[in-house]
């Protein structure tokens, strides 16, 4: 059976993993987290009195010891005493050299002294239930981790520093205010509280309203940052696409020729366009084929057009000219390619991939459909749908609530909507939350963070 997240006997103890990414490095970290991590820093280290007595944020120099007192590395241990640490316990990580056999030497060494291996994101799961942070941070910290842009780290240093997290512990706590000054309207009439005057509470309503709206509004942006924006180049066989592919990376990726049908299967590279993340597609051209191979290429260059969330479809001016019956479509972006042999209206988003003319212009042309603009360093938008679907219901509610109001419905049936309202953003934050909420959270943390 899995190791739960919120098992008391386990939360008692101290836990220890391995905090750098895996491989060769300068340094490796071995983190060691609970009320008696001191003493379990102390059993495998060199100088046992010295790190028990000393002061928070200290480094000793000494060695990690194994089994029968065989040095394992030297090392350089830091101690930090909560409450002011990431995880608010006490805290010791040993900084031993960057090799597999030193860091999993020290990290065995301290599960053999007591220690408890940390399951994936329990250091963060611990800060969370230390009142360190709420989820809304905690969740964060896992899409910094994982940002694979300067945007998106933007993005999720902001979610964590304060940017978004102010903006959804403000929804919550007006929610709060609100449904008390109503439920006391409702509850202590007789005792000369008033009822909560109505304009009032429309106001307000409609001023929650609009900060959730924009929020939930974020999340096209959001998503985009966190899960990559799946770009597919689609087009017939010979148009250019992968040349356009390769010109976009800025290096050969796919294979050229002038042979039609070169491209079979798709081909996936991540650039950064605007700040976004984008998975961008090369795909099998499109055509009627009777090679088994080329026309299985097809069918998954379909369903990867299907799933995009924007398609490059490109045209060949040399071979088509300009085709009027050609349009930008919702999802899709039309790109006329070979100018060097052909030119196209001045209206028209020509390129050559050959040369390179157009090619930026294009890449600020995807940057711009899917959204860069809304990209802004004083703001932090949703990244996770867990966020979004609170964010939807709690706007739901308030819509309803809204409409009570204005259909002169009792009062207890807004209160009512309110709460409904208020509970989406309380487990939102993480107010009210359960151990499947945990789990799905931070079960795809790496372990150590």
């Amino acid at each position: 059976m899995a190791a739960s997240y919120l098992d008391e006997a386990r939360l008692g103890r101290s836990i220890a993993a391995i905090a750098t990414a895996p491989g060769l490095g300068a340094i490796g970290i071995v983190r060691i987290s609970g009320a008696d991590a001191l003493d379990i820093g102390a059993r495998i280290f060199s100088r046992p009195k010295a790190l028990r007595a000393a002061r928070t944020m200290s480094l000793l120099l000494g060695h990690v010891n194994a089994a029968g007192d065989s040095p394992v590395d030297f090392v350089l241990a830091a101690v930090m005493r909560a409450p002011h640490t990431y995880t608010g316990e006490d805290t010791v990580e040993f900084q031993a050299h960057g090799g597999r056999v030193q860091v999993e030497g020290v990290l065995r060494a301290a599960l053999a002294a007591g220690a408890l291996p940390a399951l994936p994101g329990e250091f963060t799961l611990r800060a969370f239930l230390n009142g360190r942070m709420d989820l809304a941070q905690a969740e964060s910290v896992a899409d910094l981790i994982a940002a694979s842009t300067e945007a998106a780290s933007r993005n999720a240093l902001g979610a964590y520093g304060g940017l978004l997290h102010d903006h959804l512990v403000e929804v919550a706590d007006r929610l709060v205010r609100l449904r008390a000054r109503l439920e006391a309207g409702i509850d202590f009439v007789d005792d000369d509280i008033p009822e909560a005057e109505e304009p009032f509470i429309r106001s307000e309503l409609e001023s929650i309203s609009g900060l959730v709206a924009g929020l939930v509004d974020s999340y096209r942006i959001g998503r985009l940052l966190r899960e990559g924006a799946r770009v597919v180049i689609s087009g017939p066989p010979n148009s250019g696409k992968s040349s356009i592919f390769n010109a976009i990376l800025k290096f050969n990726r796919s294979i050229v020729t002038e042979v039609p049908g070169t491209t079979r299967d798709a081909v996936t590279e991540l650039v950064d366009l605007g700040g976004i993340p984008v998975i961008l597609t090369d795909t099998a051209g499109l055509r009627d084929s009777d090679d088994r191979v080329e026309s299985e290429g097809i069918r998954r260059a379909r369903e990867l057009v299907d799933a995009a969330d924007l398609v490059l479809q490109v045209i060949d001016l040399s071979a088509d000219g300009r085709s009027d019956t050609v349009a930008d479509g919702p999802n899709s972006l039309v790109v006329f390619n070979k100018s060097d042999l052909a030119k196209g209206g001045s209206e028209s988003l020509c390129v050559s991939a050959l040369t390179g003319d157009g090619i930026d212009r294009l890449c600020d042309a995807i940057a711009t459909r899917l959204g860069s603009s809304r990209l802004s360093p004083h703001e932090a938008a949703v990244t996770r749908q867990r966020k979004f679907q609170a964010l939807v219901s709690c706007l739901a509610a308030l819509d309803r609530a809204k409409e009570c109001q204005a259909n002169l419905q009792p009062m207890e049936l807004v209160a009512c909507e309110l709460r409904a309202a208020s509970g989406a953003m309380d487990e939102l934050v993480g107010r009210v939350y359960d151990e499947d909420i945990l789990n799905r959270i931070f079960s795809d943390f790496c372990i150590g963070k």
